[in-house]
């Protein structure tokens, strides 16, 4: 047998090292992506970027033209978005919404996925906000909790001239999607007036468990047309159990305006499928579409693929069944599991069904009708009347 060369055992050992490298880092692929989105700095000494102006319509991702209440469509709501994580980590905590690719990635991810869909309800509302990073949700550091925190006070100051700026007979829609979803259980909480309960259609929190003690006294919806509740689910794969056991453990909910782990608790489930609290499985022909809208501009859908999966809550979170469409399963990438998909799986079930609920909030009469504006009403001229002086 020929002796192997001295350079030859060189190449094969650095193969077989190229190959232990590749490995420990596909095993460790989730500890990996953290440690390269450490922000690497204490938040207490982080200085965060400018913040946004909500008098401007360059703070906001989308912001209704229309301001004229009187020309508003009377049987449309006004919707607020918040929109999921974009902004990993690295050198910032949170993001700086005024960054070009922030913008870019923002208008091609989340706009024509996770915001304009919801424009057949009425006149949206979405916020650019300094979101707290992906790594924020990754550790239970204080750090992360004070980066989430903050990310909220931008939310904070958004909805309140959303709120301002609802007119009194206009029915309300509050939506989040991933961190948009935390911010909303805070809004909850803190920020819902009794008129701005009284115009609740519905609350879909989406992408973030939520238990029901962190919904503010908002029920859940328990039929597909009740008003003023709120939707929550949580969507995972069959195969997801490193997300799945993130959920149940690391993520955080806001309860009395501090942050506390999951830790075990469980999340609250309603089936967009079923849009009722409920353990039964729902079959993939009851799936009305998801869209994969991203990059597609202003002014064009993109076609919603129906019938998709099958879907069952089961211990607090949404397990589906496999897309059939590849398009509409997580890419493999780096942290994909962790990553805002490029895809709305529920987008069609949720605009249609808030659709429904909007006409039943306004159904119920009780909301205050707007008078005509005077333009609009009729004039009627009255003859001078002489006056005559008391006896």
């Amino acid at each position: 047998m020929t002796a192997l060369r001295p350079k030859s055992i060189f190449y094969i050992a650095l193969v077989f090292f190229a190959l232990l490298v590749v490995v420990a880092a596909w095993f460790y692929r989730n500890d990996v992506f953290r440690y390269v989105n450490d922000p690497g700095q204490p938040f207490q000494t982080y200085a965060p970027p400018t913040a946004p102006d909500y008098t401007s319509p360059e703070s906001w991702l989308a912001y209704p033209q229309a301001q004229d209440v009187n020309a508003l469509d009377p049987a449309k709501a006004d919707i607020f978005v918040v929109g999921p994580t974009l902004h990993l980590g690295g050198k910032n905590w949170v993001a700086d919404i005024f960054e070009g690719d922030y913008r870019r990635k923002t208008d091609h991810f989340v706009a024509p996925n996770y915001v304009r869909p919801y424009a057949i309800g009425g006149r949206v509302y979405a916020p650019h906000y300094r979101q707290a990073a992906l790594y924020s949700f990754l550790t239970n550091r204080d750090d992360a909790r004070r980066a989430q925190k903050f990310a909220y006070d931008d939310i904070e100051t958004a909805f309140r001239i959303f709120l301002k700026q609802s007119p009194p007979e206009r029915p309300i829609v509050i939506i989040g999607h991933g961190q948009g979803g935390l911010h909303v259980q805070n809004l909850l909480q803190n920020e819902m007036t009794m008129t701005a309960r009284k115009k609740l259609a519905v609350v879909y929190i989406i992408d973030h468990p939520t238990p029901i003690f962190a919904l503010g006294g908002t029920p859940l919806c328990q039929t597909a047309a009740q008003t003023s509740c709120a939707v929550t689910f949580t969507t995972v794969a069959e195969n997801e159990d490193i997300l799945a056991g993130q959920y149940a453990t690391k993520t955080l909910f806001f309860k009395d305006k501090g942050l506390h782990s999951m830790d075990g608790k469980k999340a609250a489930c309603v089936n967009p499928l079923l849009w009722a609290i409920s353990d039964d499985y729902a079959p993939a022909r009851l799936h009305k579409g998801a869209i994969a809208a991203s990059g597609l501009p202003e002014g064009t859908n993109a076609p919603a693929a129906d019938r998709q999966f099958g879907a069952q809550c089961e211990d607090g979170l949404l397990v589906i069944d496999k897309p059939r469409q590849y398009n509409l399963r997580k890419p493999r990438r780096f942290g994909g599991h962790y990553r805002t998909p490029p895809y709305n799986l529920f987008s069609e079930d949720i605009r249609q069904n808030m659709l429904v609920r909007i006409k039943a909030r306004l159904d119920a009469g009780d909301l205050p009708r707007r008078a005509p504006a005077l333009k609009d009403m009729d004039m009627i001229d009255v003859d001078d009347v002489p006056i005559t002086p008391a006896d």
